[in-house]
């Protein structure tokens, strides 16, 4: 279970996340406790013209202590995380923003990295910027604009 968790009322899901592994013993690229978009097919998938994925966090990272793996590893899907958010709504130049209970934080786009086999965004940085992927609302915690800091984020389950 991620460490991270704060919250959780529906069952984690198992996706294959064979070209993520790497290294022996195996290990996935996505770790315990980390955020990811399930965005399918196309990374461009889009809602309204808005892009669009599902929030996820990794539930473990999918290594046994045996060293055998079976290329699934387990994402909760619904629930609240304390996850890494950056206080700004903008980037180049930075728009710097204050991060309050209420607001809504996005998987910004022009960071992380798209898996195409297994359909997973990770790797990304959580920010206020709306051009990115609606991921979940924060519930715990305040930034001041221009920080990063740790702030409890419940996942969307449906666009905003």
């Amino acid at each position: 279970m991620a460490t991270n968790k704060r919250l959780e009322y529906s069952s984690p899901i198992q996706l294959n996340v064979a070209a993520l592994i790497t290294g022996t013993p195996p290990v996935s690229a996505i770790l315990s406790g980390a955020p990811a978009c399930l965005r399918g097919l196309k990374n461009s998938a889009s809602y309204n013209g808005f892009p669009n994925g599902m929030a996820l966090v990794a539930n473990n990272s999918a290594v046994s202590p045996t060293g055998s793996f079976d290329n699934f590893q387990s994402f909760d899907h619904c629930g609240a995380f304390d996850l890494t958010v950056l206080a700004e709504t903008g980037e180049s130049p930075a728009v710097n923003s204050a991060v309050q209970p209420g607001d809504v934080v996005f998987a910004n786009i022009n960071t992380g990295t798209y898996e195409a086999t297994s359909g997973l965004f990770y790797g990304f940085t959580l920010d206020k910027n709306p051009s990115g992927i609606p991921f979940g609302r924060v519930v715990l915690g305040s930034l001041t604009g221009g920080t990063s800091g740790v702030v409890t984020v419940m996942l969307f389950q449906d666009v905003p």
